[in-house]
């Protein structure tokens, strides 16, 4: 498992997106696949971290995007794995779904 990049959200956890993951992305979400350097500023600066309340170790980090897909989320789902959380997969929404809030930007 190679590591495409690895950085760490608000929480202080470490984040990973592995080569596996990437290829799941690009396999059944391409339309993610332009907005790799996005995946980063979303998982470094989301709006929001919501925790699977079926999977305790599963969270989703959303983050807003610009174009193509103005006013959507970006959903970044991670696993616990020891102490890292590791992407598993990407895409877009529309609305941020249901979860347990673990985090959310403050607004000034």
């Amino acid at each position: 498992m190679a590591e495409v990049f690895a950085v760490k959200d608000p929480l202080g956890r470490r984040v990973v997106l592995d080569d596996n993951g990437w290829e799941h992305i690009s396999r059944r979400h391409p339309e993610v696949i332009p907005f790799q350097h996005e995946l980063r500023r979303v998982i470094t600066s989301p709006e929001v971290i919501l925790e699977d309340d079926a999977h305790g170790y599963s969270y989703s980090i959303l983050g807003l995007v610009s174009e193509p897909y103005r006013h959507s989320y970006l959903r970044v789902v991670v696993e616990q794995r020891g102490n890292t959380l590791l992407v598993v997969t990407a895409h877009f929404d529309a609305w941020p779904g249901k979860g347990s809030l673990v985090w959310m930007r403050r607004i000034s």
